[in-house]
């Protein structure tokens, strides 16, 4: 049940990451930051194709996680606790991390203003914190 249901949500974040790429790119300009520094600044820019990046990069993790999901949980099921039975929970929090991340990436692209990064900090921080609770609790 935790593997459906941590799938369903990877999907969806997956898909709301690209749908979210797909509405902006047509009012992106040519060149897209790629990376922001501490403060919400641009210090990276690639060309708008870019912008796909993390769309890319959300779609590795998740053939990764696949792989490692279906090579684990088998053998987690007869160790037990803490033998990578979490990982489908880690494998979300580091999706929803990237788009969170990628939502940034296009806000700052779009207006050109840094971005707020205390909310997407604390995010993060509590993505992996419940990603690597589940991965050593679950």
């Amino acid at each position: 049940m935790l593997l459906l249901a941590a799938s369903a949500a990877g999907i969806a974040i997956v898909v709301l990451t690209i749908a979210m790429t797909a509405d902006a790119y047509g009012t992106l300009p040519a060149s897209v930051p790629i990376h922001l520094s501490l403060d919400g600044t641009p210090d990276g820019y690639g060309p708008r194709p870019m912008a796909w990046l993390i769309v890319v990069v959300q779609l590795g993790c998740s053939a990764l996680f696949a792989f490692l999901i279906g090579e684990g949980l088998p053998r987690a099921a007869t160790l037990g606790r803490g033998h990578g039975a979490g990982m489908p929970i880690f494998a979300v929090c580091v999706l929803a991390a990237l788009g969170r991340g990628q939502r940034l990436l296009l806000m700052v692209g779009q207006t050109g203003k840094p971005a707020p990064m205390r909310p997407f900090w604390t995010f993060f921080a509590a993505a992996f914190g419940i990603g690597i609770a589940a991965l050593l609790l679950v």
